[in-house]
């Protein structure tokens, strides 16, 4: 029986899989100012997460064709 191994050294390691955007790269996705998304974070308008002074969207909402909240 022989081992298989990988085409990479110890050193590296795969990369994990993106699971949120900051608003920064989210607002570049999607074509819209930061300012928007975070009001509709803070509005909670939009599924989003805290951690610390920073808001996270998951790359599903992102990336998905979710609509973003209109104007009342």
């Amino acid at each position: 029986m022989a081992i298989q191994t990988l085409d990479r050294t110890p050193d590296e390691r795969p990369e994990p899989a993106r699971r949120f955007y900051r608003v920064k790269e989210a607002a570049a996705v999607l074509g819209i100012p930061q300012r928007t998304l975070y009001h509709l974070a803070e509005t909670e308008q939009i599924p989003c997460r805290r951690l610390g002074n920073v808001i996270l969207l998951p790359v599903a909402w992102v990336e998905s064709d979710a609509p973003i909240p209109r104007r009342r």
